[in-house]
């Protein structure tokens, strides 16, 4: 299996993208945007879910939208979600480039990610989550486009949104190595157990 981040990214080289832009979801590992940068592309990131994502490509002309759900859309198919596309696009990708498996070895092991998790809470609860996060980490960068993201170094982030269709919270965390990975979910898992069990 590979991540749709990791094919995005084979995509996107394959394509070319000199000055073009790349719109990516919040919730997507950091190499989308470290390999648009290297090709010379535009990188911007927008708040999880389709209609955003096609909304700001069709608004930024971008070369190529990223979901973290494995959509992905092409300013050659008008952004339309459409799989078969997709899937076409990875064959053609496959077959010119003898080197795309072991490129995909290499991108995989640039960040370890958790998977997302998504834990029960009501509306009250979700936003007391976040509240609480923004100040134990206001030392920290915070992007606020898309719930929380806090940023503790470099390459180490967790990202805190609510859930727009059900009574949920969506956690996701980047980190270099595993050890770091673990040490930052527990750290940030500790504040909203602590916080989601006061309801």
């Amino acid at each position: 299996i590979i991540e749709s981040e990791i094919l995005a990214s084979l995509i996107l080289k394959h394509l070319k993208p000199k000055i073009q832009k790349v719109i990516y979801s919040t919730i997507c590992s950091d190499v989308i945007k470290d390999v648009a940068v290297t090709l010379g592309a535009r990188p911007i990131i927008e708040r999880v879910g389709h209609s955003f994502i096609k909304k700001r490509a069709i608004n930024k002309k971008a070369l190529l939208t990223v979901e973290y759900t494995g959509h992905m859309g092409f300013k050659e198919n008008n952004y339309n979600d459409d799989g078969i596309f997709a899937a076409l696009k990875t064959c053609e990708v496959i077959s010119k480039d003898p080197d795309f498996w072991q490129k995909q070895k290499v991108l995989s092991k640039l960040y370890i990610l958790s998977h997302e998790l998504r834990l029960k809470a009501k509306p009250n609860i979700k936003q007391r989550i976040i509240s609480k996060l923004k100040s134990k980490f206001k030392n920290k960068k915070q992007l606020k486009l898309d719930g929380l993201k806090i940023y503790f170094d470099k390459h180490s982030w967790a990202l805190i949104r609510s859930s727009l269709t059900e009574d949920k919270i969506s956690i996701r965390f980047q980190a270099k190595t595993k050890e770091d990975l673990d040490k930052l979910s527990k750290l940030v898992l500790k504040e909203i157990k602590t916080t989601h069990n006061l309801n």
